[in-house]
Formats: structure tokens, C-alpha cells, sequence
């Protein structure tokens, strides 16, 4: 048996490897040194090697990276429920639906960290320009030049850092939700892409199909058709009142087949606008995202043409960064429109 400190150890640390590869650089030493992505994966390669070595003995296998398809979760989920759920339920769909939902979330937290990262290398590549302008004597390397760059460099490391650990907790609401233990030597990575994609849409299609489908209104219907049927057994000497009686049954029965019809096209309804309006932010933020990137690229050349000021160059990579998350986050919310009209379609 190996030692379990021994094998934590080099689980932890593959899993520190594993989020600085994803996002494409480990977190700056106190040197502020980055490495290469190679050196990086040289040394997750290094450590699963070595854990893989140690665990063999034991019959076991450990990865790093774990890649999964948001079907693949889906399916894990139904596999590892505490009771059987039957297709076409609304158990199922119901845990179909909090699958996708985590599934897109850590796929948000992760375009998330690697948006920080790119926001804290470019706020650490000013900082270090500063610094250059410093060293030879230029006016850009003022002191109070300098340590406004050097703040801005941590503050934008300590939104990287804090992105990293919603990464993780991301990550364990979507192993709680599939039925997995919270801890192992994996990091699940999701690697659908959402989708971006205007979607089609039928309203008519959509409403037939969400009515036959609705087991409230089927059942409903069927009430209608009982009380309807009750109607024709009543002859003419049966007394008045019971008629009338059963009249008013039938009447409420369509009365309520009606409001349930209404409130399920309200719903369809809610789903359609939030799918149109969650498109057209989509849309929105990633023009405003690519204008801030060409804003940053004039501003910088005019820094470095001594044309503008530090602060301005620090205020235009902010805004780069936050269009960044923004136009990602309009993704995932779109994606989730989606996931929640099939969700009123599907059987109740």
C-alpha cells in the first residue's frame, strides 16, 4: 500500500498542474516568472507517472483531466441516482435539467479563469513595461505610475485567484449532482461548446407539441370527457337539478382544461422571449467585447507613443476583461434558455 499523504500529495499537486494548464500558465510566483504551457504539462506528465507507479500496486488508476460530454454527465447521473428514473418523467427531466445547468456553469467557470488569466498577464506585462520605463529614466516610470500598475496587477491576480476556486466549486456541484465522490485524482473538464447558433423556431409546432405532451392536460381532458360522457346517461324524467348538477361539473372542468392550457402557453411564451432576448445579448456582448479588444490594442500603441496615460491603457484592459466575461456568460445564459424550453415541452 502506498502511504495515502504520499498519494494526496501528488493528486493536489496534479490538480494545481491541471488548472494552470487549462488556463495556460500557473499562477505567477512571487518572482512574477510565468512558465510555458510545455513545462507545465512536462510536469503533470512527471507527476502522473509517478502516482501512476505508485498506485499500480494497488490495482488502481489515476488520471488528471477529465474530459466529459454534458450526455456523458447526464447519463452518469441517471446511473448513480439513489432510485430508479424511468425516461420521459418528470424526475428525469428534472435531473436532466440540473445536469445541464452545472454542466454549463463550469463550463462558464472555466472560460471565466481563463479570461482572468488573460486580463492578470496583461495587467503584469504593463507592470513590467512601467518598471522599464522606470529603469531608464522615462516619465512613464513614475513612482506613482508604478505602483498604480503594481496594484492593478494584484488586484486583477486576485480576481484570477478567486475565479480558480468558483472553478472548483463549480466542479463539485456538478459531481454532487451526478451521484460522484467530491474529491478524487480527476478535475472534470466539460468539452461540449454551447451553442451560439440562432435557433429555429415553431411557435405552433412548439404549442401542439407541449400539449400533447403535458400529462396535466391529458389528464384533464380525459375529466372533460368523463363529465361530457356523465351528460348522456341522464334521461328525460331524471330530475332537473342533477342535470343541471352535472352541467356545471362539465363547465368547470373545461374551465380549469383552459387555464392550464393558458398558463402552459404563458410559460412557452416566457421561454420564447427569453430565448430571443438572451440571443441578441449574446450578440451585444461580443460586438462590445471586440470593440474593447481593438481599443486596447490603440490604446496600448498610443501609451507606447506617449500619447495617452497609464491609467487610461489600465481602465481600457479592464474593460476587455469584463466584455470577455460578459459575452461568455451571454452564452451560457443563452444556452440555458434553450435547456428551459425543452423543459416545458418535455412530459410533466
Amino acid at each position: 500500500m502506498i502511504r495515502q499523504d504520499r498519494k494526496w500529495a501528488l493528486r493536489w499537486k496534479i490538480l494545481a498542474l491541471v488548472v494552470a494548464f487549462t488556463i495556460g500558465t500557473a499562477t505567477l510566483t512571487d518572482a512574477q516568472e510565468k512558465r510555458t504551457v510545455a513545462e507545465i504539462q512536462a510536469d503533470i506528465d512527471k507527476l502522473q507517472v509517478e502516482l501512476r507507479e505508485a498506485m499500480v500496486a494497488e490495482g488502481s488508476h489515476a488520471e488528471a483531466l477529465w474530459d466529459l460530454t454534458l450526455e456523458e454527465a447526464v447519463q452518469m447521473g441517471l446511473r448513480n441516482s439513489t432510485r430508479p428514473l424511468e425516461a420521459n418523467t418528470q424526475a428525469y427531466w428534472n435531473l436532466r435539467s440540473d445536469v445541464e445547468k452545472a454542466y454549463w456553469n463550469l463550463s462558464y467557470a472555466y472560460h471565466r479563469l481563463e479570461s482572468t488569466r488573460s486580463g492578470r498577464d496583461a495587467a503584469y506585462q504593463t507592470w513590467k513595461q512601467t518598471k522599464t520605463y522606470q529603469e531608464i529614466g522615462d516619465r512613464r516610470g513614475m513612482a506613482q505610475h508604478l505602483t498604480q500598475a503594481e496594484q492593478n496587477y494584484f488586484a486583477a491576480r486576485q480576481q484570477m485567484e478567486r475565479a480558480q476556486n468558483n472553478l472548483f466549486r463549480a466542479e463539485a456541484v456538478l459531481r454532487y449532482i451526478v451521484g460522484l465522490a467530491s474529491t478524487d485524482n480527476r478535475l472534470i473538464r466539460p468539452i461540449d461548446n454551447p451553442t451560439t447558433e440562432p435557433m429555429k423556431l415553431d411557435w405552433h409546432g412548439t404549442l401542439l407539441e407541449a400539449f400533447s405532451l403535458s400529462s396535466e392536460l391529458r389528464k384533464q381532458k380525459r375529466e372533460v370527457e368523463q363529465r361530457e360522457h356523465e351528460l348522456t346517461t341522464f334521461s328525460g324524467q331524471q330530475e332537473q337539478a342533477a342535470v343541471r348538477n352535472a352541467q356545471l361539473q362539465l363547465a368547470r372542468a373545461k374551465a380549469i382544461l383552459r387555464e392550464q392550457e393558458l398558463e402552459l402557453t404563458r410559460q412557452l411564451a416566457d421561454s420564447y422571449r427569453d430565448i430571443s432576448l438572451t440571443h441578441q445579448q449574446m450578440r451585444t456582448a461580443l460586438a462590445a467585447y471586440r470593440v474593447s479588444s481593438e481599443e486596447v490594442q490603440a490604446v496600448r500603441t498610443a501609451y507606447e507613443q506617449n500619447t495617452t496615460t497609464l491609467d487610461q491603457l489600465l481602465q481600457a484592459q479592464r474593460r476587455q476583461s469584463e466584455s470577455n466575461t460578459m459575452y461568455y456568460s451571454s452564452v451560457i445564459d443563452y444556452n440555458l434558455a434553450i435547456s428551459s424550453l425543452h423543459r416545458r415541452i418535455m412530459p410533466d
